[in-house]
């Protein structure tokens, strides 16, 4: 029989600490909180999360992706090195995603 608990508390452990698993949305209020951001942009970044799949991908990435798209519709200066520094992601990892959401949601930025 498998040990799995749906209604535990899930979490991956680190070397220091164990870090919360989290959503994607999660991420978002977060990273907005962090950085003082409007609640358009944080409803912009939700709803373009939502609007990609995001299936396999981690929820960090997606999230400062979704966030960056956001930030640049509603002309907010937030670079994807502060974002990748706040949600422990790369600017490549942002890059690349943001750049893929926007084709397939067909945003314009």
């Amino acid at each position: 029989m498998s040990d799995y608990n749906p209604t535990a508390e899930r979490s991956i452990e680190s070397d220091s600490q164990p870090v919360p698993w989290t959503t994607v949305d999660e991420h978002i209020s977060l990273a907005v909180e962090a950085f003082a951001l409007t609640k358009r942009t944080q409803t912009d970044a939700e709803r373009l999360a939502a609007a990609y799949r995001t299936d396999g991908r981690a929820p960090s990435v997606m999230a400062a992706a979704a966030l960056y798209a956001a930030c640049q519709l509603n002309d907010v200066a937030l670079t994807q090195a502060e974002i990748a520094a706040e949600l422990g992601t790369s600017i490549p990892s942002i890059r690349t995603h943001y750049q893929q959401m926007l084709a397939e949601v067909g945003a314009d930025v």
